[in-house]
């Protein structure tokens, strides 16, 4: 007996700490959440059998933190009262997890869907009707799927699924980095190379391609008397420091480059560090390749930028 009840201690002290320590909810998941619970009141109050409805059991599935499942209620609740069905109630003891001992095994349960706690909830709650809802998470979206059962029968009278954008711009799997910086240029002949500010401005549009991403980068190097610009299919290895939020950013690019009447290779490599949610600083170097026999042309650059980059 005392086994038992240690196990059982020891389950409601697990669930306990993986509330507290489960990740906040992302602001796109609170958005979607509001446009899933606005179309399950729309799916339900189209259908005129429905006058009454309790909200036996709203579930969110991992990555989803518990306080999604607090909000969805809310919205059906609030647009289920716009469209005129105010006999609306929850199931608060259908949301509490519940501990039972079967056969020596120990089971686990919260707002479980089953056709008895189903029946047992419909003759407690005078409603007419009990929504089970189950919320998921995909990269870029939340997935509701709703069942609506008779009471106190448990009768299936539908079920639809529904679907609301979540996409996290931070962490979107297609990557905009854009940086501006300023450096050292390196010319061709032996002439002394021109006076002045050597400025880089880069813009990559990356996907996501397995072991990384790949893309494309588009920019210029403006020399003092020389302007190369190039275009580079470009590979992006990347990674973070430990359990930081500090990531960093390996660009290695090779492509073709217009330098006034030079036309040629260019390759090109930057490294940077994504600081927060937003910014970047790193550094970057390139060479070109066509070499002029007539005039102090660019070959190489080397500098340090500054700039933001959207999604990871």
């Amino acid at each position: 007996m005392f086994r038992k009840i240690s196990s059982i201690l020891t389950i409601i002290l697990f669930i306990y700490s993986v509330d507290s320590y489960a990740r906040p909810p992302e602001e796109a998941e609170f958005f979607a959440t509001s446009d899933l619970g606005e179309s399950i009141a729309k799916w339900l109050a189209e259908d005129k059998s429905v006058t009454s409805v309790a909200l036996f059991s709203t579930n969110s599935n991992d990555p989803l933190e518990g306080d999604i499942e607090k909000v969805l209620e809310g919205e059906i609740m609030k647009h289920l009262s716009k469209r005129g069905i105010r006999e609306v109630s929850s199931c608060l003891e259908c949301r509490t997890p519940k501990v039972t001992i079967n056969g020596g095994e120990i089971i686990v349960s919260k707002g479980a869907s089953d056709i008895q706690s189903i029946q047992q909830a419909g003759r407690k709650l005078a409603t007419e009707s009990l929504l089970v809802t189950e919320v998921y998470r995909t990269s870029i979206a939340l997935v509701a799927q709703a069942t609506l059962y008779s009471s106190p029968k448990g009768q299936i009278l539908g079920s639809e699924r529904f679907r609301a954008n979540a996409l996290s711009i931070g962490d979107a799997s297609v990557q905009l980095l854009a940086t501006v910086g300023s450096g050292i240029s390196v010319f061709s002949q032996n002439a002394s190379a021109p006076e002045g500010l050597t400025t880089g401005v880069n813009v990559s549009l990356l996907e996501e391609i397995g072991f990384g991403k790949g893309g494309l980068s588009v920019g210029a190097i403006l020399a003092p008397g020389n302007t190369l610009i190039y275009v580079d299919p470009t590979i992006s290895l990347r990674g973070r420091f430990g359990s930081s939020s500090l990531g960093w950013n390996l660009n290695l690019g090779l492509g073709y480059g217009i330098l006034s009447d030079l036309k040629g290779i260019n390759g090109r490599a930057s490294y940077e560090l994504i600081l927060g949610s937003w910014a970047v600083v790193g550094a970057e170097g390139l060479y070109f390749f066509p070499d002029s026999t007539t005039s102090n042309s660019l070959k190489a650059y080397v500098g340090f930028h500054v700039g933001i980059s959207i999604g990871r």
